[in-house]
């Protein structure tokens, strides 16, 4: 089922670039590459729920392995599985895709209503499902030369969807994009070439397990500690942690809507896992050295995201900057050590591809409309459409972390585990859901309250400002998981409990969130 829904994107993506010209739309989208588009990855999404009612969380390791080219041992065979750490980020993409996909198509037939073209169709959706293939890739990899493949396949898509369909400074953005991530990359594969070659010294094996976990506690101190610094800069510059977060906000802003969605759902995720799949078991002895900076770079990180996104008046640079903050939790949980800790990060990688994703995506419906995401042009779209009003204001409350929603989970298990490590940055983290609330209720404010701006009032004499219910319908799978994962979080945390015991490192005296064995 693995490759199933590894390849099932790809397959659809190459089938659409050669589909003729004359079968697809000219003026308005065509609803053939959208169908063979949703096709390819509703496909990856119903197998990639069959991998995950046959997995037991019960179990440590890998499972639904499947292996391409076995050599010996499978030691360099490419090999895919899931686990803990990779199942929950796993469905999450295969579930963001399709309701990303879909809303590119109304968004393409609102364009084209106004008379904007499709602008190179075929190769915006072959683009995105490239994208997807690979991000699944990284997820599934259990073979270091695989990951690092996807891991920088990924690159070429979304490269294109910034560098062609991207914003006004869509060129900068796309460049920038590149840059940082490409040197991270090249920090990433030195570290990797090291830690086989030192592997190399008893065995060839490419496999992520305990093979290479064990090489590299057989490694001086020193040296771990190089290849400690190597993976983890990589790592910090996908989340983006602080202060190596400048690329973000300028590709989230450039990027289409689809683009945002996939990057603050699943892409930044990318860095978070690498530090569970890597840096956490390979160095878990230099992780304990270095543990209270990494929580307080993430604890600065969280207010300078706070603050910075007070400071925005673009609401896609807003919600941009929303998202350092957030990532910052995420930091400061994994390297906290302690169960509750490494339970909220976790949640937290979860919950932050659902709110987040849902606020682009709610930005993408209103921008289609009335072009232009200055706070300033807004006010009082309550009156002119309730139910888009209802939905921001969930997107809103989880992204704060009301409790009842994904949100408060998460958030609340990462301070607890902050504090049980360090409890000066704990407080200060506590300091940063004040900052979220504060930003967030005032972009709602400004949005919906008050008399219907100038600007509103012009478009709506043009175009109904209501969202329609074909949009309604991509938008409640993120409502349900809102309040899904709030009332029963277990449904995330069963599932990794038992992978991310390993990483436990600072018990403390109270008992909380225990796991069950």
């Amino acid at each position: 089922m693995l490759t199933l829904s590894l390849l099932s994107p790809l397959v659809a993506g190459l089938f659409i670039l050669l589909l003729p010209a004359k079968l697809t739309g000219q003026k308005k989208p065509s609803s053939l590459l959208m169908l063979v588009a949703l096709a390819g990855s509703l496909i990856s999404l119903a197998a990639s729920l069959v991998v995950a009612a046959g997995f037991d969380g019960s179990l440590d390791g890998y499972q639904s392995v499947e292996v391409w080219f076995p050599s010996a041992a499978n030691r360099v065979g490419w090999s895919f599985g899931v686990d803990g750490i990779s199942i929950g980020l796993y469905i999450l993409t295969t579930v963001l895709f399709p309701l990303g996909l879909y809303y590119s198509y109304l968004s393409f037939e609102l364009q084209a209503s106004e008379g904007h073209a499709p602008n190179r169709e075929k190769l915006f959706w072959f683009s995105l499902l490239l994208l997807e293939t690979s991000v699944i890739g990284v997820f599934v990899a259990r073979n270091l030369i695989v990951f690092y493949i996807f891991w920088e396949l990924i690159l070429l898509p979304m490269i294109l969807l910034i560098g062609i369909w991207g914003g006004k400074e869509k060129q900068y953005a796309s460049i920038k994009f590149f840059i940082y991530t490409f040197a991270g990359s090249v920090f990433l594969i030195l570290a990797m070439v090291a830690v086989v070659h030192y592997n190399m010294r008893s065995t060839l094996s490419f496999d992520i397990n305990d093979t290479l976990s064990v090489a590299v506690r057989n490694m001086p101190l020193e040296l771990q500690k190089y290849m400690f610094w190597a993976f983890i800069v990589s790592f910090l510059i996908k989340i983006p942690a602080f202060p190596l977060h400048t690329w973000l906000p300028h590709a989230h802003t450039q990027a289409p809507t689809v683009g945002s969605i996939i990057l603050a759902g699943v892409l930044l995720k990318m860095g978070t896992y690498g530090i569970f799949r890597f840096s956490l078991p390979m160095f878990k002895n230099i992780s304990l050295i270095y543990a209270n900076f990494f929580i307080w770079l993430g604890v600065i990180g969280i207010i300078y995201g706070a603050w910075m996104a007070w400071a925005q008046s673009d609401i896609k640079k807003l919600i941009a900057y929303s998202s350092v903050s957030h990532m910052g939790y995420i930091l400061a949980g994994m390297f906290s050590g302690t169960e509750a800790g490494l339970n909220g990060a976790y949640m937290q990688m979860i919950n932050h591809g659902i709110s987040t994703g849902l606020l682009f995506l709610l930005v993408g419906v209103i921008y289609d409309r009335t072009h232009t995401r200055e706070l300033a042009d807004y006010g009082g779209l309550a009156k002119l459409s309730p139910a888009f009003a209802v939905v921001f204001m969930i997107a809103t409350l989880s992204s704060v972390g009301l409790p009842g929603t994904n949100g408060f989970v998460g958030e609340f298990l990462i301070l607890l585990g902050t504090f049980q490590k360090n409890v000066w940055a704990g407080i200060f983290a506590i300091t940063g859901v004040i900052f979220g609330a504060v930003y967030m209720l005032h972009l709602y404010k400004k949005m919906f309250f008050g008399e219907v701006s100038a600007k509103l009032k012009a478009v709506s004499e043009k175009t109904s400002l209501k969202i329609s219910k074909r949009e309604l319908a991509v938008v409640l799978p993120f409502v349900v998981a809102i309040f899904a994962l709030g009332f029963k979080p277990e449904i995330v945390m069963d599932p990794t409990k038992k992978s991310l015991k390993q990483f436990v490192t600072n018990r403390t005296s109270l008992p909380i969130v225990k796991f069950e064995e």
